[in-house]
């Protein structure tokens, strides 16, 4: 729950998000060790203010974006994973 109040103290409104994401990378960076699987994460150039963690060997990615981040994304995914095929599955709005 402390966590939860937290993220809802970070002022992060819709285009300029970085706040949160700087926030979760910080938060992912200091637990991880703590965690059953080690994540690989997925951020930066291409990704805009988004955060990806991929846990072991996933078959199925979900994806929530904007649709132009999520064509970029899917490019990504078929680079790095073209040996595995990955499905994914987007919302867009």
């Amino acid at each position: 729950m402390e966590l939860l109040k937290e993220m809802c103290g970070i002022h992060a409104p819709s285009g300029n998000e970085i706040e949160m994401t700087n926030f979760l990378l910080d938060y992912i960076e200091k637990n991880k060790s703590s965690w059953k699987v080690q994540p690989e994460i997925f951020f930066g150039d291409g990704f805009q203010d988004c955060i990806m963690l991929k846990f072991g060997k996933p078959k199925t990615a979900i994806l929530e974006c904007q649709k132009q981040l999520c064509s970029k994304l899917c490019l990504r995914l078929n680079n790095n994973y073209n040996k595995n095929p990955t499905s994914v599955v987007f919302r867009l709005f």
